[in-house]
């Protein structure tokens, strides 16, 4: 096993991904959904804008991944009220609903990922990624 953090994160994720996606197969979500909702959950109606980034998705790939949103009836989009150039992203009930199992599977996937850490293990683990954002975020200033 290659112990570099690169690929440690990035199969780690990988992992998670396909079994989040395995067991919401029967949903008809394609890649990205599930993060665009999870992201609307906490900000519904955010500009995509701030989808883009809070998802870190470019948007011309948000743009396809919101149109079938929209198409599969997941969000509505409509003209902001602050900049008529803006539109604002809400999620439908058909989201808020597929949202929910989503946020049920994330919960299932972390459980078996950390099975086996104490809660000590676990507080240190979620501070030294959130680190690793931040150098991160920092560094791409």
């Amino acid at each position: 096993m290659n112990l570099r953090l690169h690929y440690l994160l990035l199969a780690d994720n990988t992992l998670m991904q396909k079994q989040i996606f395995a067991n919401l197969k029967h949903l008809g979500l394609t890649i990205g959904q599930p993060k665009v909702l999870d992201y609307l959950h906490e900000h519904d109606g955010a500009i995509q804008k701030d989808i883009a980034c809070g998802c870190y998705i470019e948007p011309a790939s948000l743009s396809n991944i919101l149109n079938g949103m929209e198409k599969n009836g997941l969000i509505i989009r409509k003209i902001s009220d602050e900049n008529r150039r803006n539109m604002n992203i809400f999620m439908t009930e058909k989201g808020r609903n597929i949202c929910c199992a989503i946020q049920k599977e994330i919960e299932n996937v972390q459980k078996k990922a950390l099975r086996g850490m104490s809660d000590d293990e676990i507080k240190h683990l979620y501070e030294y990624l959130i680190k690793i954002n931040q150098n991160l975020e920092e560094a791409n200033e």
